[in-house]
């Protein structure tokens, strides 16, 4: 498994997103380190991460993070004409994005102990929230 740390502004760029798709509930599936919701929450909106990673303790899952950062980038070096750079421009760049997200999504978790950052839950722990009627939007970004 790939753990990616994606951020705001990747999902707005991947979905095309605006402020109509964002009105209402955000579920975000295998969210990973993703800071998507975390951003999405502080903006003022409304929404659920959710992935069974968020299962871990605190150091499995910096573990894990800081794994899939440098797998990701690893893939990326191994493949680098299968990748699209239209939007990222540079290596450096999309590292940087990506690192920043992890960042984000650390510090939260550490700035919220006991509990998980922008709204975030294990598949189990979540089965209510995700039933409720009103998500309109649900990115599962780690799939594309």
């Amino acid at each position: 498994m790939l753990l990616t740390a994606r951020s705001f502004a990747e999902y707005e760029a991947m979905f095309d997103l605006d402020e109509q798709a964002l009105d209402g509930r955000v579920l975000d599936c295998c969210a990973g380190a993703s800071s998507f919701v975390a951003e999405h929450v502080a903006r003022g909106g409304d929404g659920l991460a959710i992935d069974p990673v968020y299962a871990s303790s605190g150091t499995d899952l910096a573990s894990a993070i800081s794994n899939g950062l440098g797998a990701g980038t690893q893939i990326i070096d191994q493949h680098p004409d299968a990748f699209e750079w239209g939007w990222y421009g540079t290596v450096e760049r999309r590292e940087a994005i990506r690192r920043e997200a992890a960042a984000a999504f650390l510090r939260g978790r550490r700035s919220q102990p006991g509990q998980i950052p922008g709204r975030r839950a294990t598949p189990a722990a979540s089965r209510r929230p995700v039933r409720r009627p009103g998500a309109v939007f649900a990115p599962a970004f780690h799939l594309v």
